[in-house]
């Protein structure tokens, strides 16, 4: 089974898709954060878990507990990968302007061509800090990559 956590309007088929927004098309409303995904699922239930755009909605120490959970729900040698976006890309970008920056870190939802918030992003990431966080949920081969103002990462159970 493959896991799409905070799937917005990414709803892929073939994926359980998890989402706080009710909304939106999802497979199963829950607010990640407040609640573990181990209330809902079993431990090696997955073999792959995507995370996009997500984890910088939540504080750190709730994103390093949504880490350990993704790790028990992985079966051994399950990947997971993950997008956020990449604090030094963006204060390194000549072309932004201050306000520019500041949108980017902290974040704007925008649904249907309409802004619904600004500054919902709780927290920011570098390269060194995405990859300190997996390694410490007990993720190993862990690949951190530049995706201009985003960075990715992957990474195995």
């Amino acid at each position: 089974m493959k896991l799409n956590l905070g799937c917005g309007s990414d709803y892929r088929e073939g994926f359980i898709n998890i989402d706080a927004n009710p909304e939106i098309k999802t497979d199963y409303v829950i607010v990640l954060g407040e609640t573990s995904l181990l209330d809902y699922f079993m431990p090696e239930s997955f073999g792959y878990i995507l995370m996009h755009d997500i984890l910088e909605h939540l504080f750190r120490y709730e994103a390093s507990v949504l880490l350990c959970d993704c790790y028990k729900l992985l079966k051994d040698q399950g990947e997971i990968k993950i997008r956020v976006p990449d604090f030094e890309a963006i204060c390194g970008e000549s072309n932004f302007t201050s306000e520019d920056k500041i949108r980017y870190i902290f974040g704007r939802q925008k649904r249907g061509g309409v802004f619904l918030s600004e500054f919902c992003h709780k927290y920011a990431y570098t390269k060194d800090m995405m990859g300190k966080e997996l390694e410490q949920a007990g993720f190993r081969n862990v690949e951190i990559y530049p995706g201009g103002t985003n960075l990715g990462a992957k990474a195995v159970k």
